[in-house]
Order: structure tokens, then sequence, then C-alpha cells
């Protein structure tokens, strides 16, 4: 009896050790969702300081048209692209860095060289309309002038209705940017497949060049391009972007007439080269050199 009642006051020590404990962790299992709130809220407003900080007193805008105006297009591998990052490092010190520093990383190294699109010969009639026009980034070279007639094509689901009609023509994609969206980088996402993938999709047919829109939702003619890319079991045919006025002048004649198109890129890549990352190091004011 005495051994029995022995486990008994030992198994009930325990359970009432057990259930004490059971009832701190309920307790901060209900209080964790408050601490929680507390912290998010505490970060919520850190962030807006933050932002009403930028919106009121903000260089952004400056900083911006600085890089932009005062060292231009910065592809990498280009001496701009050198320039703007020592402007980067130097931005960086002068907001307060406590530490910043070039970074060496290697870059592909693609020139665009010259590009030349125009209407060599329309309604049966030759002539010389120039189009404004940009090489996409990655593309390479025609070589010697590409002429050929125009086949437009609204979407790549056009584009395999008529794929019989593709060989030996420049494909022109005519996609547009949807402007029913609000947030216009949607529509970016949307019609950035056709700077990618485009002239591979129109290779596989037999297309000698493409042409695309260039993405963006305004009204001007200044052609703006981005990075493509091949598919190396096709060929790469030159591949450019037109200006909106242009690109929209361009529809329109091939929707009523026949175009043939004078295609000239110099699109080539140089052996890799060294570029910058910029970085910037702000040290926590709690934990400094963690």
């Amino acid at each position: 009896m005495v051994t029995t009642n022995g486990h008994r006051d030992k198994n009930l020590t325990n359970s009432r050790f057990i259930f004490s404990h059971m009832k701190k962790l309920l307790f901060l299992l209900a209080a964790l969702p408050f601490c929680v709130a507390a912290q998010s809220e505490e970060d919520a407003v850190f962030i807006r300081k933050l932002a009403d900080e930028v919106l009121v007193n903000g260089k952004a805008h400056d900083l911006l048209r600085d890089l932009t105006k005062n060292i231009g297009h910065r592809l990498s591998g280009s001496p701009q692209y050198n320039k703007a990052a020592v402007w980067g490092k130097t931005e960086m010190e002068k907001m307060g860095a406590d530490k910043a520093w070039l970074q060496e990383c290697l870059v592909p190294n693609w020139k665009r060289g010259k590009d030349e699109v125009f209407i060599a010969e329309m309604d049966g009639r030759k002539q010389k309309r120039m189009l404004n026009a940009l090489a996409l980034g990655n593309s390479l070279g025609s070589g010697k002038p590409v002429v050929a007639k125009v086949l437009a094509v609204q979407d790549f689901n056009e584009l395999e209705k008529r794929k019989d009609e593709v060989k030996g023509k420049i494909v022109y994609y005519n996609a547009a940017f949807d402007q029913r969206h609000v947030q216009t980088f949607r529509a970016y996402g949307e019609m950035g497949q056709y700077r990618r993938s485009g002239a591979s999709r129109a290779a596989k047919y037999g297309a000698v060049g493409t042409l695309i829109r260039s993405l963006g939702g305004g009204t001007d003619n200044f052609a703006h391009t981005g990075s493509m890319a091949y598919n190396d079991s096709l060929p790469k045919i030159p591949a450019a972007a037109l200006g909106l006025r242009d690109a929209d002048f361009l529809w329109d004649m091939t929707r009523h007439t026949e175009v043939t198109l004078s295609l000239t890129t110099s699109g080539k890549f140089n052996p890799d080269t060294i570029n910058h990352n910029v970085i910037a190091e702000l040290r926590g004011s709690q934990f400094p050199d963690t």
C-alpha cells in the first residue's frame, strides 16, 4: 500500500507539473497575437515615417534626372555603366551611408551598333520612308540589309493561324498595351513575351526578321527596347522595336496594301567584361556589428 500510494503521489505531482506548464504555454500562445500585432503596428508606423520623408523631402526625381540626362544609357560593359557606378557610390556616401563600395562582377558585353529600318516599297511604289527603330537587346546583327515583305500580326495566335505565310517575310507584331490596366506593369508583362521570344517564334516558320511595337502606353515615337533571347535550335534572325507612331503607321498600311521593308541591324557580343555592383551599408543602432 505504501508503494502504491507512493506511486500515486508521484503521478499526481507530475500531473500538476505538466498542467501548470500547459497553462503557462496556453497563456503565451494567447498573448502571442497581441505581441505580433503590437510589433506590426510599430513597424507600420516606422515604415509610414520613411514614406512620408521620401514623399516630402525626397530627391528621387532629381537623382533620376541626373542619372538619365547627365550619364545616359547604361548597358552592361559600356563606359556609361562604369560612370553610373561611381555616381551611385558617391550619392550613397552623400546620403550618409556608413560605408559604400564597388564590387567587381563579370557582365555580358553586347553592342548595338547602327540600326536602319525603312519602307522600301509600298503599294507598288519604291520609296525610302524611314521608321524610328532600335535593335532589341541581345539580338544579333543582320549583316547586310534584309529586304522582305511584311507580315503584320496582332499576336502569337494570329502568327500560328498564318504560319504558312511567314517564310521569307519580316514578321511585325503589333501587340499593344492593354490600356484598361490601372497598374501599367501588368500590360508590360503581357506584351513582354513578344520582345523576349517573338524572333524565335517567327524564325520557326521561316521569317527573316521581326519587328515589335515598343513596350509602352504612350503616343510618342521614341523606339525603346529591353532584352530578348534566342532559341538556340532555330535561326537567329534580326529583331527591332518601332516607335509607337511608326508602329501604328505600319500597321495601318499593312491592313490594305503590300509593304516591303529594309531592315539592317548590327548587334554583336564582345567578350564578357568587368563592371561593378554598387553596395552601401547602414549600420544598425542597436546591433551595429551583426
